[in-house]
């Protein structure tokens, strides 16, 4: 679960870039690495002490400790579908081009759309 909920982050992080949302996307990279580096699954975790435990890993603050939660018990992030839908791209895919970050991601995104 560690590495599902943290690609659905560093892919937030990446929209939020498109966005040029200031800090946000550096929170959700920060907390995505801290669930890849944990030797835990964050589900357990979340099962032991709920929301306090999420608190207590490093990088994780209340919103997105939120998300995390969400994630445990529905399996999806509603802000996160609703990011997908504004860029119906495959960020994930994109982001494995080098060379390509999410500021030229969202230019081809832009210039893709005028052109339609």
């Amino acid at each position: 679960m560690n590495g599902k909920i943290a690609t659905i982050f560093l892919e937030m992080a990446a929209l939020l870039e498109m966005e040029e949302v200031a800090f946000k996307p550096r929170a959700y990279t920060h907390a995505a690495d801290s669930l890849l580096s944990l030797n835990e699954d964050v589900g357990d975790i979340y099962k032991k002490d709920g929301t306090k435990a999420l608190l207590s890993i490093p990088g994780i603050g209340a919103g997105i400790a939120e998300k995390i939660e969400e994630f445990i018990e529905t399996g999806k992030i509603k802000e996160y579908e609703h990011m997908k839908k504004k860029f119906p791209v495959d960020i994930s895919s994109l982001m494995k081009v080098d060379g390509l970050g999410p500021k030229t991601i969202q230019k081809l995104y832009r210039i893709s759309k005028s052109k339609m």
